[in-house]
């Protein structure tokens, strides 16, 4: 009677950690480096944080959310204004919120090529000073955003992640995130 018993109780179990693994929700986190270039006004990278969370409907297709803070950026340039030589800065101070459809390709069991297509929505901090002179603006911007990237499956809850991402905003913007997620 205890032997049948023990043998349920193992099934039992395996069965509970296989539901368990086949939830589809996910989250993560990276950290990375995002690159702007607005003609004449700022080129700079610097450090970027991502925080995301998704469910996976298959192994072919997620639906995922993610906050992005683009780390400060800042940049100066040389003015001649009537033969004087001034100084220009300017500092740009950003985050983003993403809503993606996530195509993916498992290439082995532990790993697999992806796409992100979606739409972003962007606030950026803009100063711009000078001897005598100060400007901050705000600005929000909307628009289709990409990315591609691999993710490697250290086991069945965490895998390691890189993609490259890029928003169709104003000014060219590159990230390139390296991170974690884990599966509930």
């Amino acid at each position: 009677m205890f032997k049948k018993t023990l043998i349920a109780a193992a099934i039992a179990s395996m069965a509970g950690g296989a539901y368990a693994e086949s939830t589809g929700y996910y989250m993560g986190g990276g950290i990375g480096i995002w690159d702007v270039d607005e003609s004449g006004i700022i080129e700079d990278t610097a450090m970027s944080a991502r925080v995301s969370g998704g469910f996976k409907f298959n192994e072919f297709l997620a639906v995922e959310g993610a906050y992005v803070y683009l780390g400060e950026v800042e940049d100066s340039a040389s003015i001649d204004v009537g033969g004087q030589i001034f100084t220009a800065k300017a500092k740009v101070d950003g985050s983003a919120w993403e809503l993606s459809l996530r195509p993916s390709y498992p290439f082995t069991d532990s790993f697999e090529g992806y796409a992100r297509l979606g739409w972003g929505f962007y606030d950026m901090e803009v100063e711009v000073s000078a001897p005598g002179l100060s400007i901050t603006e705000s600005s929000s911007d909307d628009g289709f955003v990409w990315a591609v990237g691999g993710a490697w499956a250290m086991n069945d809850r965490f895998n390691l992640f890189g993609e490259y991402s890029q928003p169709d905003t104003e000014a060219d913007v590159y990230i390139m995130t390296f991170g974690v997620t884990y599966n509930f």
